[in-house]
Formats: C-alpha cells, structure tokens, sequence
C-alpha cells in the first residue's frame, strides 16, 4: 500500500481524509480475509513521513527535532495504527473472528550502498522552485522536480534493503512457529 493512497493528490492531509483512504482500501482486503485469506500487508510513507519530518524542523526552537529514522518509525507505526484499525472494524462487521496486529520493522542495509550518495526517495510536501533553492541552500536537503504533480520535493536516499532485524518473529508468526530459513 503506497503512502501516497493513503494521501492523495488535492488533499491537505487532515486525520479524516487519512482515515477514509484507509478505509477505502482496507474495506476490499477484510472482504479477502472473510473469504479464507490470510494477509501481510505492508505499507509506504512517503508524505507521512516527510509531514513528521517538517513537523519536528518547525518545532525545533521548543523541541530538539527528531531525525529521520525516528520519524520514519512514527509514520509507520501510526500508518499501521489505522489500518489495524480499520481491518478490525471491518472484521466486526463481516463477523470475522479476527484481528489484525501492526508490527514495527527494521530493515538492513548495506552502508556502502551508493544510493546514500544519489538521494532518490521523494519525502514530505511539494515546494516552488525559488522554496527547493532556499531548502537546498540553507538546509542542504537534495530536492527533485516532479513536474507531473507540480513542484519540487526533498529527496533522501533509498539504500536497498538486505534483510529485517525481525525477520525469526515474522516467520514465527506468519508460518505457526516453523523455521522457515
């Protein structure tokens, strides 16, 4: 699930809307569940994270700001918040008797990946060309033109993920407790 479903072009980003995009989209994955599937779902979040990111910069003179990685993890886990949520509150209503449960994960990468050095990744909201040349002066973030949507957006790297710090749970979890290496 792209984080960009769960904020769409046009929308401010307000909890409701959020909400209603999960909702959308979760309401078809209960209806698998109900018919005997059994799902993993995995999420992005591009703009939730980026919206954290600016969050905790424009707080920064009341608040140490937090790094990335810190608000990746927020974005994810609230992401995973909602759609437990709602996958729950569909399983009500379908008589499931089933519930879902978020899990937070780390992935591994290579240090010497050279996207650490060609930031890819689009974050946060989109900028006017004079705001990117600002941010890239000033804050010396990486920003990238997506002319399509209409503007500019800070980019990070994107190194390719080698493995989950919590992979032995996951398959415990996923495959009853077998060891599936």
């Amino acid at each position: 699930m792209s984080g960009n479903a769960l904020l769409r072009a046009g929308q401010k980003g307000t909890i409701e809307e959020v909400r209603s995009n999960v909702s959308s989209i979760i309401k078809v994955l209960a209806k698998l569940v109900s018919s005997g599937y059994n799902l993993v779902i995995a999420h992005g979040n591009g703009p939730q994270v980026g919206r954290l990111l600016t969050l905790s910069e424009t707080m920064a003179k009341e608040f140490p700001p937090f790094p990335l990685d810190v608000c990746n993890a927020q974005s994810e886990w609230v992401i995973g918040y909602l759609i437990s949520n709602s996958l729950d509150n569909n399983f009500r209503e379908l008589v499931v008797n089933k519930h879902a449960l978020p899990i937070l994960t780390r992935v591994i990468v290579d240090k010497n990946d050279l996207a650490f050095n060609n930031p890819t990744k689009p974050i946060g909201k989109y900028y006017t060309q004079e705001e990117a040349e600002v941010l890239q002066k000033t804050k010396k973030w990486a920003m990238k033109e997506y002319k399509a949507r209409g503007g500019w957006r800070r980019v990070v790297p994107s190194p390719k993920p080698i493995g989950i710090v919590e992979i032995n749970v996951l398959r415990k979890l996923i495959f009853g407790g077998e060891n599936q290496e």
